[in-house]
């Protein structure tokens, strides 16, 4: 199982999914917040060797946010 973190809050349509790991980049413009967050999130995971991505399911049901970390044994967890 990929670890992961969920929420309950909208939807995030394909289309717009990589753009929430973009800095600066807000998919609502009247939203709290600076952007800033998933984008270092990503980068973090990124220099150590791993991967992140989101999938959601359908309005009001959230999203998920799997990534991966390299296993320091040689394997990918």
């Amino acid at each position: 199982m990929l670890p992961f973190v969920r929420d309950n809050g909208l939807r995030i349509e394909p289309q717009y999914q990589s753009r929430v790991f973009g800095l600066f980049n807000k998919l609502d413009a009247h939203s709290e917040g600076t952007s800033v967050g998933l984008s270092l999130v990503k980068r973090i995971i990124e220099i150590h060797g791993g991967r992140i991505w989101v999938e959601s399911e359908g309005l009001w049901k959230g999203c998920t946010f799997y990534f991966t970390l390299p296993d320091p044994s040689g394997g990918t967890r």
